[in-house]
Parts: C-alpha cells; structure tokens; sequence
C-alpha cells in the first residue's frame, strides 16, 4: 500500500527491473496493488462527485477502518487464500496499525507486515508541513483556514512557504519545489537516478483529503496515533469522549519488519524506535545504512533494490506458507 499523497504507481515507477511490484512478481508471488481512496485511481462514489467538499470528508480513520479491510478481503478471496503479505510505505503503514489496533479479525488474515517508513508516532517529526499544521503551531490557523476541508491542493505560495530554505537553494530541478511531495517529504536528489525525477513529478502528488494532512499534524501534538479530532462538541458526540480514542499499538498482533532511515523527515528514528517498543511482534528492525536516505526513497532510490527489497523478498520466501 502506497504512501502519503501516492498511488499503486509508486511501487511501478522505477520500471521492471528496479521496482518492487516487479521484483516481488519475478519472484513468483501474486501482487495486488491497493490505492488509497481519493487517490487519482480512487475517485468514483455512488453519490459524490469528486468536486464536491463531500466527497473529501474523510480522514485516516476512513481509510483505515473501511477502505483496507474491504481491499484484503477482496484480495484473499480472489486468490483463494488465508492469509496475505502486507506491505506499507509511509500512510500505507499508518491505516495497517490502525486498522489491525482495532478489529482483531484481521491480524489472523496477515502472514506478515512489511512497514517502510512507519508513521505512528510524530513527536520528532522533521517536515515543515506537519510542523506547521499541528495544533500548537502559531501557523495553524492560517494553515487550516488556507487548506480548507476538501481535496489537498496547497496553493504555489503555501508550497514555498513549507519549502523554506530548500526552495531558495540551488537544486537540480526547479519543478521540485513546486511539488508538494518533495517539500513534505524531503529531496535528495543524489540517491535518485536522475531522469527518474521527471517521471515522479508527473505522477505525484496522486490526491489526498485535507483531513488525512491536518489527523497528521494532529499526531505531531499528540502521544500516538489518534481517530481524527473534530473539537470537543463533536468528539463528544461522535466518540463519548473529548479528545479523540487512541489506537493501541500493543494490539497489533501480527508478525512486523520495520524499514527506517535516519533523513527520513516523516518518520524519525526516534518515533520508529518507540513504536519497535510497543509492537508486540517485531521480527526485524532494519536501520537503513544508506547515506542521504529518506522518506519517499524507500520507492524511488537506485539503492532500494539491493537495500532494502532484496531483504524483504528473501524474508518473504523464508515464510512463505
């Protein structure tokens, strides 16, 4: 499952030889990619349309709770099988943790997870955008109010504010600054090939809700990962309760690797480290030893195939029921 403001397409983009989707199938396992509702291929609802506010009343929780578990019961019963193998990258982990937190049926329906670039906990989170969507920050209303409830669609000047001293650099590719992916997430062009770069523009940001960005920047102020905050009066009537339930990590009971790195801006070591603590069934904590290696190059480095995939496909095999 792809990450933040991505698509299946992320997993395709370094073509067949390089991208995991391709490397998992050359290995003999049936691939199933999932797309993220409100993502460019997630956009059909029986009632509303995609240009309406409505149709963007979701948040993480949504997605979680409703979009995921309908995606692996469709896949299990396509494939005729139990149990599947199940791996996230960045927000693609976050709904796995929330959605295996909170309905144990589905931790007996995953032989195991596989969670590049963990986003639970967002303490020490580096990325201006989450920084200064959260609550506390003295940006947040004006943030809010400019961001509006529907589809994330920040304006060029919201980009470059978030972008700060990276947008005033020189860097290789002007367009990058203009990209919203790239300023959330981090840049380094020196662990992407570099005519990839074009290609990822042209297929990200692939769509998001406000709601997803703003129950992040939520999780920046917050002791973990919380249901989507709503303010007092409605938390109330929605939850029972004035702040928004918690998701349990201690209850995702289910076989996990992590996959971190230390210039991550979205998942920092630190965060990754303290949810290693609460998992109950970490089977392999891999600190990715590659200099420069962030948040999105899990899927577009020229070093993740032998770093980082290679080790997940030879876990696969060695447990491959």
């Amino acid at each position: 499952m792809h990450g933040l403001l991505g698509s299946a397409d992320d997993w395709l983009l370094m073509g067949p030889e390089n991208s995991l989707a391709y490397l998992l199938a050359d290995a003999g396992y049936n691939v199933w990619l999932g797309n993220i509702r409100g993502s460019k291929y997630s956009r059909h609802h029986v009632s509303k349309h995609v240009s309406h506010p409505d149709f963007w009343r979701f948040s993480i929780d949504e997605i979680a709770l409703h979009d995921l578990p309908t995606m692996i019961d469709y896949v299990l019963k396509s494939s005729k099988q139990e149990k599947l193998f199940y791996v996230g990258h960045s927000q693609g982990t976050t709904a796995f943790f929330a959605l295996t937190s909170s309905r144990p049926e589905y931790r007996e329906k995953i032989a195991m997870m596989f969670a590049m670039a963990p986003m639970v906990y967002m303490n020490h989170v580096r990325s201006p955008l989450m920084r200064m969507i959260s609550p506390s920050s003295r940006f947040y209303d004006n943030l809010h109010t400019e961001l509006g409830h529907g589809e994330f669609k920040p304006s060029k000047e919201v980009v470059h504010t978030i972008g700060g001293n990276m947008c005033k650099k020189e860097i290789q590719c002007e367009f990058v600054c203009s990209n919203v992916n790239f300023v959330v997430s981090g840049f380094d062009t020196s662990d992407m090939e570099y005519d990839l770069v074009p290609v990822i523009v042209r297929h990200l940001p692939a769509g998001a809700s406000t709601r997803q960005i703003k129950q992040y920047g939520q999780a920046v102020d917050s002791e973990g990962l919380r249901k989507y905050d709503y303010g007092t009066d409605i938390n109330n009537m929605i939850y029972g309760q004035h702040q928004p339930p918690r998701y349990n990590m201690t209850e995702v009971k289910v076989p996990v690797a992590l996959y971190y790195s230390e210039e991550d801006w979205l998942a920092h070591p630190k965060d990754v480290e303290r949810l290693h603590a609460e998992l109950p069934d970490v089977r392999d904590l891999f600190k990715v030893p590659t200099e420069h290696f962030s948040h999105m190059d899990f899927q577009f480095s020229k070093h993740a195939p032998q770093v980082v995939y290679k080790r997940l496909i030879e876990s696969i095999k060695s447990l491959s029921y």
